[in-house]
């Protein structure tokens, strides 16, 4: 609470389904039982929710991948939207979303503004399906120097980690303990999300920044291969 408190514009993007502790993920232990938010979150998340400064976003619904679950130890199982092995259809992202979507306006009572691809990873029905849902903003990894621009009806955020540059900082949130001061810092110097305003990038750019995220994911799993 001490960030709500700097009365300064910061945004949320919770995991969907970890509202939801009955759900199959902890029985089957795809996430351990008590990975789910607490009461007291909960409870945190709902006043935060009625703080004007205060955005809501959403990643995905369960932010994991069936399929590639089954063989987590080859490959990374945390992304939801898009994946390198299997193509999601619009139809299978808006079931989705959507779902997840509905979960965080019956838990928190608001409608998040900006959707997270779980581990920045996406394709075209991504921005698609957020685009229909009604999303404003819609995040990106920032991986070569590129700022906000627009993608029809969305303002896309190139986010960035701490200590890299860029208009957007995010940070999952059990990795600011240690450097909770600087993420308090730079709330501090923050404005809201709706005085963004895009710049006209151009199309290459826009694939190469596509391209960096996708050699990215591919070289993480190649790394689990094990060597000869």
């Amino acid at each position: 609470m001490r960030i709500a408190e700097l009365g300064k514009p910061f945004s949320i993007s919770p995991v969907p389904v970890l509202f939801l502790p009955k759900h199959d993920v902890f029985r089957t232990g795809i996430y351990p039982s008590d990975f789910a938010y607490s009461k007291e979150i909960v409870n945190t998340l709902k006043k935060l929710a009625r703080n004007k400064n205060v955005f809501f976003g959403q990643q995905g619904f369960s932010h994991y991948c069936t399929e590639c679950f089954k063989e987590k130890e080859k490959k990374d199982p945390w992304h939801e939207n898009m994946c390198l092995y299997e193509a999601k259809s619009i139809d299978k992202q808006i079931e989705l979303i959507s779902k997840g979507k509905k979960v965080i306006e019956d838990v928190l009572g608001v409608s998040p503004i900006l959707y997270v691809p779980p581990n920045h990873q996406y394709d075209k029905n991504s921005v698609i399906v957020a685009q229909k849902l009604g999303f404003d903003f819609f995040a990106v990894r920032r991986l070569i120097e590129i700022s906000p621009y627009r993608k029809g009806n969305l303002i896309v955020l190139p986010e960035s980690k701490l200590g890299e540059t860029g208009e957007v900082v995010y940070a999952h949130y059990d990795e600011t303990e240690n450097e909770f001061e600087k993420y308090l810092e730079i709330v501090k110097q923050s404005n809201s999300l709706y005085t963004i305003i895009p710049t006209k990038q151009s199309q290459s750019k826009m694939q190469e920044n596509y391209k960096q995220m996708l050699f990215v994911k591919k070289r993480r799993d190649t790394e689990k291969i094990p060597a000869d």
